[in-house]
């Protein structure tokens, strides 16, 4: 590699490329380890969530995981029962495998949703419509006119917004 090599794929000079792909490297250990900690004060919220699951929020949940495959598969161009064939699987089996993951998504979510009412934590209209003016697809956009979207989104804000808080009160 010389910088005919670095500047055929963009940089400067080789030294800037080595610059450049320092650089993203530590920017994407840096995003996996706050991802990592995410998951590890979800982990904890879920542990210490001691509730009854009713089986209707673990069947939602586990359609829910169904249509994100479908969604993941889909985007490959393929169709959700061709991947099942290809892991010799029916959607039955991949709910059944898929059930203990199922009940700590919603032990989670439900632990989240406790924490968030015990701390006041809410999103206001303001804080909703500045995150929808933010979709640049106007297509995208225009669906959060009806109450349902917006009702998901501010959810998904508010479970955004308690594990912030609880990434700041345990650091």
């Amino acid at each position: 590699m010389d910088d005919a090599f670095a500047k055929g794929v963009g940089a400067e000079s080789l030294a800037d490329l080595k610059t450049k792909i320092k650089t993203d490297l530590e920017g994407e250990a840096k995003y996996n380890n706050e991802l990592d900690y995410e998951e590890s004060i979800l982990q904890e919220v879920e542990k210490i969530t001691n509730v009854d699951i009713p089986d209707v929020l673990i069947q939602d949940e586990l359609n829910r995981m169904m249509l994100s495959l479908q969604r993941n598969v889909s985007d490959r161009g393929m169709l959700l029962e061709e991947y099942l064939k290809t892991q010799n699987k029916t959607a039955e089996q991949l709910k059944l495998e898929w059930k203990p993951q199922a009940e700590r998504n919603v032990r989670m979510e439900l632990g989240l949703s406790e924490i968030a009412r015990n701390e006041n934590v809410n999103i206001s209209d303001e804080e909703l419509q500045t995150e929808i003016d933010k979709i640049q697809d106007a297509r995208v956009k225009s669906q959060f006119a009806a109450q349902e979207p917006r009702m998901h989104l501010r959810h998904a804000l508010r479970q955004t917004k308690t594990l912030n808080l609880l990434k700041t009160i345990v650091k």
